[in-house]
């Protein structure tokens, strides 16, 4: 399970880190295709969190890193 958990913070990371490389500089084609891509992924963390059994200091990290996801989204959209 730990594994799991630790995979799941990885690909949060990693979606986070994608994110956080785009900007509205980039232009709305860019951002549009980032946004989309990201919610996919976002989607897909979402499912995968329901099927973790968290303590509550991993369930409280991993709503601060799915929170930053989220607001990232919000902004390129």
């Amino acid at each position: 399970m730990q594994e799991r958990i630790n995979q799941f913070v990885r690909d949060a990371s990693r979606i986070s880190s994608d994110l956080d490389q785009v900007s509205r500089r980039d232009g709305r084609e860019v951002c549009a295709l980032a946004a989309e891509t990201g919610a996919q992924a976002y989607a897909e963390l979402l499912q995968r969190q329901d099927s973790l059994q968290l303590t509550r200091a991993d369930a409280a990290y991993l709503e601060i890193l799915l929170d930053g996801i989220r607001a990232r989204l919000k902004f390129l959209s």
